[in-house]
């Protein structure tokens, strides 16, 4: 594994919604979100180590969030949501002065969605002057594009 540095004097595409995605399934595992509601509370200083990280190795990240979805992935409500009957069971669980348990089982529900977070990151990153688009449709496509443009030697 190569060290960060060696993409000294470039810049990076990131798919957002990847970002956020492994960011809430590693490092922002806080179990109560789900019964506190808003958003991960490490999550603004997670993001700002990270563009710290690669402002500190000459790196310029580049964010794209996904625009319109075309062609849904699922029809709505195909997938079984038991996130509510898990919260009940945990302030259940709560009342009997299980804590433990309870915020084990608060853990569980997992009601945030990487969507959601998509205007706060966004806040995040304008606050930390970090630039980000929003593709017409698949942010994935986007950083492809960039990636062909930045193969003929056009700026992004």
């Amino acid at each position: 594994m190569l060290p960060l540095s060696v993409l000294k004097d470039t810049a990076i595409g990131i798919e957002a919604h990847y970002y956020l995605q492994k960011a809430l399934a590693s490092q922002l595992k806080e179990p109560l979100v789900s019964a506190l509601g808003g958003f991960p509370f490490g999550l603004k200083q997670m993001i700002q180590n990270d563009m710290r990280e690669l402002r500190e190795n000459g790196i310029k990240p580049v964010f794209v969030f996904s625009g319109i979805q075309l062609a849904p992935t699922e029809k709505p409500f195909s997938v079984p949501d038991n996130s509510a009957k898990l919260r009940t069971r945990a302030w259940e669980l709560y009342d009997k002065g299980q804590a433990v348990e309870a915020v084990d089982m608060f853990g569980q529900a997992g009601v945030i969605t990487v969507v959601e977070l998509f205007r706060i990151v966004m806040r995040i990153l304008r606050d930390e002057k970090v630039e980000f688009q929003v593709s017409p449709y698949a942010a994935w496509s986007q950083v492809w594009f960039f990636q062909c443009k930045l193969s003929d030697g056009l700026p992004f």
